[in-house]
C-alpha cells in the first residue's frame, strides 16, 4: 500500500481544522448560575400541635366537619414563645375559604393569668383579616416561655367541598 504525503497532509490538516473548529465551538457554550442565600436563623416561635412541637415553620391541620354541619376544635393548636424574651407577632390569614361555603373562625387565647381569655377572633373567609400584639390595649408580646391557644369553629354548607386555608404570623 502506497501512501501518499500529499493525502497525508490533506488528512493532518483536515484533522487539524477539525481540532480548531471544535475548540471554538466549546467556547460558544452558555452559562448558567444558581444563586441562594442561607439564613442561619434561631426559631423563636413554635407551633405545638395535639402537645408535639413541630419541627418546621409550617404546621398542618385537617379540620374534618361533615357538608352541612359544625364543629369546634379545641385545645389542638398551640403557638408557644420558644425564647426567653417577649415577641410581638402578627397572625394573618393569608388563603381563605369561600364565604360562601363556610364559616370559619380562628379564636386566639392567652393564658397570662392561669387561664384562657380570648384575645381575638380570626374571620378566616377573610384574606386579610389578623390580629396583632401591637393593637392589643396596651400593647402585649407573647412572653417567654408562654403560648397562645388557637381553636378553630367550621360550619360548612351542604354543598360544600375540601377547602384550604392559611394563616401566617410574622414576628420580631
Amino acid at each position: 500500500m502506497k501512501i501518499s504525503i500529499k493525502k497525508i497532509l490533506k488528512f493532518a490538516t483536515l484533522l487539524i481544522t477539525s481540532i480548531i473548529i471544535a475548540s471554538a465551538s466549546a467556547d460558544v457554550v452558555s452559562h448558567m448560575y444558581f444563586g441562594g442565600t442561607v439564613d442561619v436563623i434561631s426559631r423563636k416561635l413554635v407551633w405545638i400541635i395535639d402537645g408535639t412541637p413541630q419541627s418546621t415553620n409550617i404546621a398542618n391541620l385537617t379540620l374534618t366537619v361533615e357538608a352541612g354541619g359544625s364543629i369546634t376544635i379545641t385545645n389542638k393548636v398551640y403557638l408557644k414563645n420558644e425564647d426567653s424574651n417577649p415577641h410581638n407577632l402578627t397572625i394573618t390569614v393569608t388563603r381563605a375559604v369561600s364565604a360562601d361555603k363556610f364559616d370559619l373562625f380562628v379564636d386566639i387565647y392567652s393564658n397570662e393569668t392561669g387561664s384562657w381569655v380570648l384575645l381575638d377572633t380570626l374571620d378566616a373567609t377573610n384574606s386579610g383579616d389578623y390580629f396583632s400584639t401591637y393593637e392589643l390595649t396596651p400593647p402585649n408580646p407573647l412572653d417567654g416561655g408562654k403560648a397562645y391557644k388557637l381553636d378553630f369553629r367550621v360550619t360548612a354548607t351542604a354543598d360544600a367541598n375540601d377547602a384550604t386555608f392559611e394563616l401566617r404570623v410574622d414576628y420580631e
